[in-house]
């Protein structure tokens, strides 16, 4: 073997000596290449970062501001791969990660509120819609209350079978505590505070489940998701596979629904009042579809495209999730020519999806013109669905139960009443406040008052009728303790 020269070894060990320091340079350079195409934003602090930038409150409005700002944010989401932190809500499906254990969720989801279980829910939800109307013919300055409890009862009867009779039911009272909780743990977004709700969140997600699996064995139980999800996860010896997944994802198809469907209604009630003549013409669409003496059933949708763009308009008018849950991204990203690192938080600011007036001149205004001629539903528009109920893979899996609860609610208290601004003291209409409470969950609207006028008394006795001949097994009398 071959000596070598001095040269050689010389040249060898620089380039061992060198090499790394070479590779470092390097890396470097790409490290401050990519820090250098960071996007911009507010300057941060050390080890913080930009913790104390975030508001408590209105966090959509000052995102928006920093879009003006900074001019990055497009105001509507790159499909990033992405996963949610878990937040403390780990039987919650928003909160997995997105692998084998989400997707199989979702397919549970899917197998209860398809095209053959949605027949059966739309009866509930006519139901309930008409139940509504009654109830607010009877006390309609207790409307703001009565339609809190319509959409609680709705996703009640649809997720565990159980009618709701009263006013004072358990199973409602144990939702609305679990749904105060979160939204008060929301405002804070700290850990402790959402700890703190785990007693609520825990007896939501096991008694309820409980009650319907007791009805099974009896073969007493109404239908609903958790039968459905039981019987088709029976075993040979009466056990049930996959338990645990059916109580989480029944439990979370009431604390999804119920906040963000409620607050849309109340939303509706401001737009009618807001703009009388938007809801003369949707009268006008109604009348003309049922003009041979009856009211309007879901079979009627396709030809009321009118009653589809208000129902948009309000799903963009006021976003009541404005701000959707946020994100962290599992890979490195580019977006826009901006290096977006793994492990950053993504926060979709759907109130600025709403708001972009490249796509919906005058935001401000409610016009659901945008989106239909009153024959059609235009195509050619972004579809607020797509940002009202999330985003991606989780989206939110209750939307169809949601939109169709909407749109019943919607047509059936058109149908029947002419909403008017109350009038004060002084003789003068009372105005409500349009602006949303701030919340980090869902925003609804401030309490106001109005009149609910019924059309005439040929309305009210189709009315009647209709709820007598809707599900007659659930019909129930208007007595003093339940209205």
């Amino acid at each position: 073997m071959g000596l070598l020269s001095n040269e050689t070894r010389l040249t060898a060990l620089l380039c061992a000596f060198l090499a790394p320091a070479v590779y470092f340079l390097l890396r470097r350079r790409e490290a401050l290449s990519k820090r250098d195409r960071l996007p911009p934003g507010p300057k941060g602090y050390p080890i913080i970062g930009n913790y104390y930038d975030l508001p408590a409150e209105g966090s959509h409005l000052q995102y928006s501001e920093w879009k003006k700002s900074y001019g990055v944010s497009s105001g509507f989401p790159v499909n990033f791969r992405v996963y949610p932190t878990r937040c403390g809500l780990g039987w919650a499906i928003f909160t997995w990660k997105y692998d084998g254990e989400i997707h199989n969720r979702r397919k549970m989801v899917f197998q209860s509120i398809n095209k053959d279980t949605m027949p059966h829910y739309e009866q509930h939800m006519h139901k309930e819609a008409l139940d509504l109307a009654r109830r607010i013919l009877a006390t309609p300055e207790r409307f703001l209350f009565l339609i809190d409890r319509m959409t609680g009862t709705t996703i009640m009867r649809i997720a565990y079978g159980h009618a709701v009779y009263t006013e004072h039911d358990q199973w409602i009272g144990l939702a609305n505590n679990m749904n105060h909780c979160f939204r008060e743990a929301s405002k804070v977004l700290e850990a402790r505070a959402f700890k703190a709700c785990y007693d609520s969140m825990n007896d939501m997600v096991n008694l309820p489940y409980n009650m319907v699996k007791k009805q099974v064995e009896r073969q007493e139980a109404a239908p609903s998701m958790t039968r459905w999800l039981i019987e088709q996860n029976m075993n040979p010896d009466g056990s049930i596979a996959n338990e645990h997944k059916i109580k989480e994802i029944t439990a979370e198809s009431f604390a999804a629904g119920a906040d963000a469907t409620e607050a849309m209604i109340k939303v509706f009630v401001l737009a009618m009042l807001a703009n009388p003549d938007i809801q003369k013409k949707a009268q006008a669409y109604i009348d003309a579809v049922v003009a041979d003496g009856r009211m309007p059933t879901f079979s009627d949708r396709p030809q009321l495209a009118y009653i589809d763009g208000i129902l948009k308009e309000i799903m963009r008018w006021k976003v009541v999730a404005p701000i959707a849950l946020p994100h962290q991204l599992t890979n490195d990203e580019e977006y826009n020519g901006y290096f977006i690192p793994a492990g950053t938080m993504v926060v979709p600011n759907s109130y600025e999806c709403a708001r972009d007036e490249s796509i919906f001149p005058e935001p401000e205004e409610f016009r659901p013109e945008r989106f239909t001629d009153g024959v059609k539903l235009f195509t050619d528009i972004v579809e607020p669905r797509d940002f009202a109920f999330g985003y991606g893979r989780r989206v939110c899996p209750g939307r169809q139960i949601s939109d169709s609860t909407l749109w019943i609610t919607i047509v059936t208290m058109l149908y029947v009443f002419d909403i008017r601004k109350a009038i004060g003291p002084d003789g003068q209409p009372i105005e409500p406040d349009l602006v949303l409470e701030n919340s980090a969950a869902v925003s609804f609207p401030k309490p106001f008052i109005c009149d609910f006028i019924p059309r005439s008394p040929q309305h009210i006795e189709i009315l009647n009728a209709t709820y007598e001949s809707v599900l007659p097994s659930a019909t129930t009398k208007l007595v003093p303790n339940m209205v």
